[in-house]
């Protein structure tokens, strides 16, 4: 499941750098990699969604959080909730009803801006109904200029042989990660993202230090002797590849991970030669983060995990 929104994002990843907009994926923890269910349907659902957040964006972010939702016919299957959340336009309570009709705009401004939104929210929410769900826009969100939120829920069961709760909820294939003694530093200059990645690695332990640039993460690391640095690539003052450059010349013999938008090869062999030791790309994976993290701490021969996601 997280993979399938992971790609979802991926697809508007060159739009949104081009519009200056951050993307995000939160994973609530315990909720399932793996469920039965119509993968395409959910797909189509999730570029809709995901597709109006970032066309009716100027600025900002688009997120999207995997969380459980309350309802459960049995305790065969789980609800999820996926919620699309943007700094947008925003929609007025008024046309909340009207926006999941076909062809329906807000006012005349929003079409000459941003083009219409056709079938999509409306075909969408048929296919929620279809997955024995539904798609709503969340009344928190009511004014314009602040942006929308949208949750879509749904039922599913899980492959068998992953583990349940006294609660019929799902635990999460990945083991509890341990970073209890690990020091890393993030060079990073989105707010949200910073935010976003204090959280999940102080969750399970880690201690965090945060820098807006390649520069402050220069001056970070040589006060400070770090397990791990997250080196963001695009960043004012000193990007990511020069930061490296100069940390490695410095005489700094420990993790370096590269986090950029851009999936490309290419990209990996720039990120290999300015000195880091693996890639990962944006929207970051909180899991695959962490299981990163985890094997690099553990592992001295991480550098032979560049290349290989």
């Amino acid at each position: 499941m997280p993979k399938l929104i992971s790609d979802c994002l991926s697809l508007y990843s060159e739009i949104a750098r081009a519009k200056g907009i951050t993307l995000v994926f939160v994973q609530a923890i315990d909720t399932p990699e793996m469920i039965y269910s119509d993968a395409t349907r959910i797909r189509q659902i999730l570029i809709n969604l995901i597709g109006n957040a970032v066309k009716f964006t100027k600025e900002g972010s688009v997120r999207v959080d995997l969380n459980f939702a309350l309802r459960s016919k049995s305790s065969e299957s789980i609800g999820l909730r996926i919620q699309v959340k943007d700094t947008g336009i925003g929609i007025p309570p008024e046309h909340h009803q009207r926006i999941f009709q076909p062809f329906t705009q807000v006012d005349d401004s929003t079409t000459r801006n941003y083009g219409g939104t056709g079938l999509g929210l409306a075909l969408s929410k048929r296919l929620a109904l279809a997955l024995d769900g539904d798609i709503s826009i969340d009344p928190v969100v009511r004014l314009p200029d602040h942006g929308c939120s949208f949750s879509f829920i749904f039922q599913t069961t899980l492959p068998s042989g992953l583990e349940r709760t006294d609660d019929g909820t799902a635990l999460s294939e990945y083991p509890a990660i341990d970073l209890s003694a690990v020091k890393i530093l993030v060079a990073e200059d989105s707010p949200e993202i910073q935010f976003l990645l204090h959280s999940i690695l102080s969750d399970a332990g880690a201690k965090v230090s945060l820098v807006n640039n390649g520069l402050e993460a220069i001056h970070a690391a040589k006060k400070e002797d770090f397990d791990i640095i997250l080196m963001d690539i695009q960043m004012p003052i000193t990007d990511g590849y020069e930061a490296t450059r100069v940390i490695r010349a410095s005489g700094y013999q420990k993790t370096i991970i590269a986090v950029t938008a851009h999936a490309m090869e290419e990209e990996r062999e720039r990120t290999k030669a300015a000195g880091c030791d693996h890639h990962l790309t944006k929207p970051l994976h909180p899991a695959q983060l962490l299981q990163t993290i985890d094997l690099c701490v553990r592992n001295e021969s991480c550098k032979s995990l560049l290349g290989s996601h």
